[in-house]
């Protein structure tokens, strides 16, 4: 791994014509893998620099032609926006327009479904109670709920929890506390 690294810092120097710093041609005497990738980099830059090209080459006699036939023709085509781009802006007015359509046939359906579509999780009726227990009756919760006319599904679903609620109570009373008060018996210390 040091290796690679001191090879790659070795033809970095030697590309950007910068010496090496004192460490790196310390590393280079060290090794000889080193001193040989830091003798090729050095004959390869001398080559580069010496080898001019020949002066006898030339050009092809059909390029200048073909270049002036391109620079001369008319290379402006009219303009069409991309496909992609008038795809991807009908897609997104498609799903807006969906979307606005799922939301207003959603929001205008009628507010009670019928009772055979929506399962009942709990019912307003109250389990029966036992005589002992006095709670307050289910019929003191609000109207407002109990009013026919009156379609909010949160108000009705707060009944219900309520009416669970009390149900729960009333079993909690009836297990475990007792039925008949305790009869007094005497204070040791009264006697």
């Amino acid at each position: 791994m040091k290796t690679a690294l001191y090879r790659f810092l070795i033809r970095w120097h030697q590309a950007s014509d910068q010496p090496l710093p004192a460490w790196l041609e310390r590393a280079c005497h060290r090794d000889a893998s080193l001193a040989r990738v830091h003798d090729n980099e050095q004959r390869l830059t001398s080559r580069f620099r010496t080898d001019a090209r020949p002066a006898s080459l030339e050009s092809s006699p059909f390029l200048k032609p073909k270049v002036l036939r391109i620079m001369s023709a008319d290379t402006r085509t009219p303009s069409r926006p991309p496909l992609r781009w008038i795809g991807s802006v009908a897609a997104l007015a498609c799903v807006l327009a969906l979307g606005v359509w799922v939301s207003v046939s959603w929001l205008s359906t009628p507010g009670d479904p019928t009772p055979s579509s929506q399962p009942q999780l709990a019912t307003t009726e109250d389990p029966p109670a036992p005589a002992s227990a006095s709670l307050p009756p289910v019929a003191t919760l609000p109207s407002v709920v109990r009013d026919a006319s009156w379609a909010n599904p949160l108000d009705r679903e707060m009944e219900r929890v309520l009416a669970d609620a009390l149900g729960a109570v009333r079993f909690v009373a009836s297990s475990f506390l007792p039925s008949e008060p305790p009869a007094e018996t005497p204070s040791p210390s009264s006697g």
